[in-house]
């Protein structure tokens, strides 16, 4: 999909990796430090238990937990990823912000295409989420303002890729061009 990654990174910061797909693939690949921060136990335990099924347990360090409250304890990495997190959380500033701040070379992100009627299905979704009770709710952040945070961290924009609801994008530490 995207190709300014040319090698698997050296390490990985994962935050809200669910099972840990993309995680175990880049294990598989040759990354060789892969720390997975999440919410949710049971997305850990589970990818805790498949990586010790393929012999990688050495590799990962687990945290679970809200990533801005760990943020000051977690080490960077050569890539951080947040695949469809960033939607999931309020305050984007905050978890933008701490995320970019780790990602020594690469950072990047799947989120919600910022038009009128993803942001209205997702005004739709969260009111019959309400109706019903839960207290999850998702967000459809500015991708201005997305980049905004993470330009303050010392990264720029190399590559995107938009689909039909998301929008995938890549940025880097240091010089770059857009592609």
């Amino acid at each position: 999909m995207l190709s300014g990654l040319t090698s698997p990174p050296r390490s990985l910061l994962d935050i809200g990796g669910g099972v840990g797909v993309l995680q175990h693939e880049l294990a598989a690949a040759g990354t060789s430090e892969i720390t997975a921060v999440d919410a949710a136990v049971a997305y850990l335990e589970t990818t805790r238990t498949e990586a010790a099924r393929r012999g990688s347990s050495g590799q990962w360090r687990f945290v679970e937990g809200d990533f801005v409250e760990l943020a000051p304890g977690i080490v960077g990495a050569e890539l951080v990823t947040l695949d469809k997190v960033i939607c999931c959380y309020p305050d984007m500033a905050a978890l933008v912000g701490a995320s970019a701040a780790k990602a020594l070379q690469w950072y990047a992100i799947v989120v919600p295409r910022d038009r009128w009627w993803i942001r209205w299905g997702s005004h739709v979704g969260n009111v019959f989420l309400r109706l019903f009770g839960f207290r999850f709710r998702s967000f459809v952040h500015p991708l201005f303002a997305i980049d905004r945070e993470v330009v303050r961290q010392g990264l720029s924009l190399a590559q995107w890729q938009d689909r039909l609801v998301w929008t995938v994008r890549l940025y880097r530490r240091g010089p770059t061009s857009v592609s």
